[in-house]
């Protein structure tokens, strides 16, 4: 219900935040942390081993190679944390 409202859960603060305005994720890279620092953007990535795990159990049907369980790391985080971790700022 929240992405339908642009909005996200960040995975590392629990704050909820915007995913993007004109765009549905315009405020996200895609599982690339340092296009995210550079670009000052969140992270959008998807939790593949929760996906295997739940179409093993005939929780989520789909394509083989198709996950559903998107996660989101916020602007925020990714400047205080992520780019400390990679010798950013």
């Amino acid at each position: 219900m929240l992405e339908c409202l642009h909005l996200g859960i960040c995975r590392l603060c629990g704050s909820c935040f915007k995913l993007g305005e004109d765009r549905r994720f315009g405020n996200l890279a895609r599982e690339n942390v340092g296009k995210a620092i550079q670009q000052e953007k969140g992270i959008l990535f998807w939790n593949r081993e929760t996906s295997t795990r739940k179409q093993a159990m005939g929780i989520r049907g789909g394509r083989e190679d198709t996950t559903y369980q998107r996660r989101f790391i916020c602007p925020d985080c990714v400047y205080s944390v992520l780019a400390q971790l990679e010798g950013g700022e």
